[in-house]
């Protein structure tokens, strides 16, 4: 269900997705300078989202990094700036979050490629 509800927002604003676990999308976003965001949530196999955030962080400080949580707080101990987004969330919210953390650079963009759980 989370996958149906990030692909369905993502179409509507024209951004490129791709699903996978944590270890894979580290791979790929060593290898793919054009992702512009990161969508995942905290509670993962092998990885938490900020772990994964903080790993990001070292290759890309400037990345946005959304994190999906069903959580009040996120962990204190990490000094990694995330946009958090409550779960359940819906299309809208989702889609807010992430026109919040993707600056419009006006109507000939290029589609954004999001890395996601």
């Amino acid at each position: 269900m989370k996958c149906a509800i990030l692909s369905v927002a993502c179409a509507d604003q024209d951004l490129e997705v791709g699903i996978v676990l944590p270890k894979k999308a580290l791979e790929i976003f060593e290898q793919e300078a054009a992702i512009d965001l990161i969508v995942t949530d905290q509670v993962m196999p092998n990885m938490t989202g900020i772990q994964l955030a903080e790993r990001v962080r070292l290759q890309r400080s400037d990345i946005p990094i959304i994190l999906a949580t069903g959580y009040g707080e996120l962990p204190v101990d990490s000094a990694t700036v995330v946009r958090k987004l409550g779960k359940p969330f819906g299309q809208s919210e989702l889609a807010r979050a992430i026109g919040d953390a993707v600056p419009q650079e006006g109507p000939d963009t290029a589609s954004a490629r999001v890395a996601a759980h």
